[in-house]
């Protein structure tokens, strides 16, 4: 093993100059030093993360400023309304959507219809220039905008604006939405309990119809069961029953006949040969494969679930 190359203080300023302003592959390769010695060398100096350093910042954390989505940026704003970007790979692996801060500032200003100047917190890009002092005041006179997420706060001052009694109407205007928007808000928080988001939870409504439909599966197989049953004791006379194509266990037979000695319609069940074991098994219905088959292969997908579901 070669000796480690000790870190000068000429090379730890280098190294702080170029962090963020390119990626740990390049810093490495102009400091021929290896990726790894250059990612332990910034930890322990504190230079802390690549985008807190970079003129860049990801479309994630842009999508978070202006509280939109990350596709109306990643979807729309980039390949339709011309947002610069750049992909940068910042460990030299996977790539990821950065926007130049500047360039963001300078598309905002020039496509002030594009955002809520509202949904962004004050002195979020440093300073507050004449142009968005302007955009506030006319995005507060100006009708609510829909399709926006809701914030934290807003939530927050949702909730103690509708506990004192303030009328859903007021409260939209002083929120800027729309009063059908705070209606349904108001409907989908715990307003007078932990104010948490309670409504159109899709997994609970999942449940529930699940709950539901094995409920009715279950009534469908007992009633089934009750009536084959009932019937077993009327059918002594149907002695082909278990070979006859034409049988039902719950129906009976379905060509109506009184017994099997006068029936006239009678037709055999043929042999199927199963596709998995090769065995031959007799069903009324075309199937590729045996029922034994299809229990072995039920229990081989559960114990791969188990193990999966185990790893995770």
């Amino acid at each position: 093993m070669g000796c480690k190359k000790n870190w000068t203080q000429s090379e730890i300023e280098l190294l702080r100059d170029l962090w963020g302003s390119k990626t740990i592959p390049q810093i490495a390769k102009i400091m021929g030093r290896s990726q790894n010695a250059i990612t332990v060398k910034s930890k322990r100096i504190g230079l802390g993360a690549f985008k807190d350093h970079s003129e860049y910042i990801p479309a994630l954390q842009v999508s978070k400023l202006l509280g939109i989505d990350i596709h109306t940026i990643t979807d729309y704003w980039i390949p339709r309304l011309g947002l610069p970007f750049k992909h940068i790979a910042p460990r030299g692996k996977k790539e990821f959507t950065y926007i130049r801060i500047s360039s963001l500032i300078t598309w905002l200003k020039n496509n002030p219809d594009r955002w809520d100047s509202r949904r962004v917190e004050l002195y979020a890009f440093g300073s507050e220039p004449e142009w968005l002092k302007q955009k506030r005041k006319n995005d507060s006179a100006n009708k609510p905008k829909g399709c926006i997420k809701w914030t934290p706060q807003e939530d927050a001052k949702l909730i103690y604006l509708y506990r004192q009694g303030e009328k859903i109407k007021d409260i939209a205007d002083k929120l800027g939405r729309s009063l059908s928007g705070v209606e349904h808000r108001v409907a989908r928080l715990d307003v007078w309990g932990s104010g948490a988001y309670i409504g159109n939870n899709r997994q609970n409504e999942r449940k529930k119809n699940r709950r539901a439909f094995e409920h009715k599966a279950l009534e469908a197989r007992l009633i089934a069961t009750l009536k084959t049953r009932f019937n077993q004791l009327n059918w002594d006379g149907f002695w082909q029953k278990d070979i006859c194509m034409k049988w039902n266990p719950v129906k009976g037979c379905t060509s109506g006949e009184i017994n099997c000695d006068e029936c006239s319609s009678f037709i055999r069940m043929k042999p199927q040969y199963c596709k998995r074991c090769g065995g031959t098994f007799y069903s009324r219905q075309i199937q590729d494969i045996c029922d034994l088959c299809k229990k072995a292969r039920k229990k081989q997908y559960q114990k791969k679930w188990a193990v999966l579901n185990k790893r995770t």
